[in-house]
């Protein structure tokens, strides 16, 4: 068994002062749990007002849908004719909804928030267990 783990941090975040966050983490869950642990390091741009109005919009879509839908490396990258939404949408294994359905319906909500949005999702899956 092994644990990997996302650790949103702000983006302007030094990278040593992020990699102890991330190497604390990793001791803690292994300390606690005896399990091997990764802990991936999102970097999140607090700052930028567009970025933290999308993020707040889709959280509240995606709990419309379900409180088990979670998504996180969220950010926006700016092209020269349109902005990628870049993000992880994660569903617990066994959700009910067809995962291709949702990952459409997501788009189609990002796309609905600005019509130069080119949203590119990853799906996850999760022990809803833990």
């Amino acid at each position: 068994r092994m644990m990997g783990l996302h650790a949103g941090v702000p983006a302007d975040m030094t990278l040593m002062h992020a990699h102890e966050i991330a190497a604390s983490m990793e001791l803690r869950m292994n300390s606690e749990f005896g399990i091997p642990t990764v802990v991936h390091i999102d970097p999140i741009d607090v700052n930028d007002p567009e970025t933290a109005a999308l993020r707040k919009n889709l959280l509240g879509f995606l709990r419309d849908i379900s409180p088990d839908i979670r998504f996180h490396d969220f950010r926006i990258v700016q092209e020269k004719s349109h902005k990628k939404v870049i993000f992880d949408l994660a569903i617990p294994y066994g959700f009910a909804e067809d995962p291709k359905l949702l990952v459409t319906r997501v788009q189609d909500f990002i796309r609905e928030q600005d019509p130069t949005y080119r949203p590119i999702i990853t799906l996850d899956h999760y022990d809803s267990r833990s």
